[in-house]
């Protein structure tokens, strides 16, 4: 069973380490894959919600409204971490 609070508590620390150790991170928030609600999952709720999106899932990086749809669901996911405060 997936354990949201352990996996980012995991996150946390790789943070730390790489700060500490002056590593830079690149952290990808969605993903190519369907079947963990990636880009193409956007682009089909702005599809049925009425949005004029191209085909191309590509529509994820350009278009405003599904660019927004991320904002919100990133807002509903912020984390404050107990390493940092």
């Amino acid at each position: 069973m997936f354990n949201e609070g352990i996996c980012l508590q995991g996150l946390d620390y790789v943070i730390v380490e790489a700060r500490r150790n002056r590593i830079r991170l690149i952290l990808s928030l969605v993903n190519n894959l369907v079947a963990f609600v990636g880009k193409t999952q956007y682009v089909k709720w702005a599809k049925d919600a009425g949005v004029n999106v191209s085909s191309s899932d590509d529509s994820f990086f350009s278009n405003p409204v599904i660019k927004d749809y991320f904002k919100a669901y990133i807002k509903v996911r912020c984390y404050v971490s107990h390493l940092q405060g």
